[in-house]
């Protein structure tokens, strides 16, 4: 992670249902306007930034916002039989708009090409960077993933079975040779030259959203019923794939209340802790087994801050995690 000065951060998780990001954190931060950010993954380790094992592995009392437990209050008060809860993609805006993030909408981009030939799209530009760098499959763990030939054509990831295999949301398979990336290879055998690849969001963002609008909700959003199966990624050394079945309630880790507007479109209000994990006859898990070794940093501007996660656990934290906020502290002791 690349920022403006050695800084000091705290990573609550977000350990519900089903969580993480494509094998390395979702960089969401606090920052003053003149600094960027960046992440870098490797194959058998998790970069995060911070002292981070106390926090995964605490019991997440620590609010996203100031008003959290306001938040919570006002939506136990809510939550009643007039409510639908599901998993729904959210794209990261949309997920982050309420928790207190600084620019969550940024999704503009500088127009000047780095030094990887590429642009810098915005906000959450580094998910999809990092995630294509490190292996495409890393994207289909928690996150909403689109795969994009050179004819136009578009193949939603639900999850890979292999590096070179994957189950499309529509229940069909693809082939994608590895490493070039070459070509697609389509169920019926027809080959398409492969474009580029896209991690858009998060896929299984448990939410209540009132009965009254829950058709106007399935039209807009993806959604994931209780009952219906979850899954992601593939299994490689510590990282795990997943499969499991949705039970999403009011008292499901994480959830947001979806609020329709008066022109029909949604928005979000910000997370709640909660007690149940999202996942039929699964407990709600937290972190552990895990060790965060903090690398050695001078605290020049533009250098990267790293912090590797290790240990037995890396790997289980790694297929779950969906979404870490990051404070930015800069020089003192308050968040910026």
């Amino acid at each position: 992670m690349r920022k403006g000065n050695l800084i000091k951060m705290a990573a609550p998780a977000i350990l519900s249902a089903a969580m993480m990001v494509s094998g390395l954190p979702v960089m969401a931060a606090d920052f003053t306007s003149d600094t960027a950010v960046e992440t870098e993954a490797q194959t058998d380790e998790f970069d995060a930034a911070d002292d981070t094992a106390d926090a995964f592995a605490g019991d997440e009392e620590t609010p996203f916002v100031d008003d959290q437990a306001a938040a919570e209050d006002e939506f136990a008060a809510t939550a009643e039989t007039g409510y639908k809860y599901v998993y729904a993609g959210l794209t990261w805006a949309q997920y982050w708009a309420s928790e207190g993030v600084y620019n969550a909408a940024n999704t503009a981009s500088n127009g000047t090409k780095d030094s990887h030939d590429e642009l810098d799209k915005g906000g959450f530009d580094t998910v999809t960077r990092a995630t294509v760098n490190h292996g495409l499959h890393r994207g289909s763990y928690q996150c909403e993933a689109i795969m994009y030939d050179k004819n136009g054509g578009s193949y939603e990831i639900s999850y890979w079975t292999s590096a070179n295999d994957a189950v499309l949301t529509d229940g069909t398979t693809v082939k994608l040779n590895q490493p070039e990336r070459g070509q697609i290879t389509k169920a019926d055998g027809s080959v398409a030259e492969f474009d580029h690849y896209s991690v858009v969001g998060l896929k299984y963002v448990p939410v209540a959203v009132k009965a009254e609008d829950y058709e106007a909700f399935k039209s807009q959003f993806k959604i994931v019923e209780d009952g219906s199966t979850i899954a992601g990624g593939f299994g490689e050394n510590n990282l795990q794939s997943y499969s499991a079945v949705a039970d999403v309630t009011a008292e499901t880790n994480g959830l947001k209340e979806a609020v329709k507007g008066s022109d029909g479109t949604f928005t979000f209000k910000a997370r709640t802790n909660g007690t149940g994990s999202g996942l039929k006859d699964q407990a709600l898990q937290t972190a552990s087994n895990v060790t965060a070794t903090v690398k050695e940093a001078s605290g020049s501007y533009g250098e990267f801050l790293r912090v590797d996660i290790t240990g037995d656990g890396y790997g289980a934290l790694g297929a779950k995690m969906y979404a870490v906020k990051w404070d930015y502290y800069g020089n003192g002791n308050k968040v910026l």
